[in-house]
C-alpha cells in the first residue's frame, strides 16, 4: 500500500487473513486496502472485527476513524 499498489496489497492481505485469521494488524491493513480499492463492505467488516477484538486500544481507535470516514462517504 505504501507504494500505491492497493489492489495488490488487498490480494496479499486477504491471503494473510485466510492463513492466520483475526490478527488485528492484518485486519486493520485489510480494511485500509479495501477502502482504497472501493470495497466498502470488506473495509467495514475488517475494521469492525478489529474493534471487537481489541476494544479500547490504539488499533481499535484507528479502526473507528476508518469507519467514520467510510460512513461519511
Amino acid at each position: 500500500m505504501q507504494q500505491g499498489k492497493s489492489q495488490q496489497a488487498l490480494v496479499s492481505l486477504k491471503r494473510a487473513n485466510e492463513l492466520k485469521p483475526d490478527m488485528p494488524e492484518t485486519l486493520y491493513s485489510l480494511g485500509r486496502a479495501a477502502s482504497l480499492a472501493g470495497d466498502a463492505a470488506l473495509a467495514e467488516e475488517s475494521w469492525l472485527r478489529v474493534v471487537e477484538l481489541k476494544k479500547n486500544t490504539a488499533p481499535a481507535a484507528q479502526s473507528h476513524f476508518g469507519l467514520a470516514a467510510l460512513y461519511r462517504k
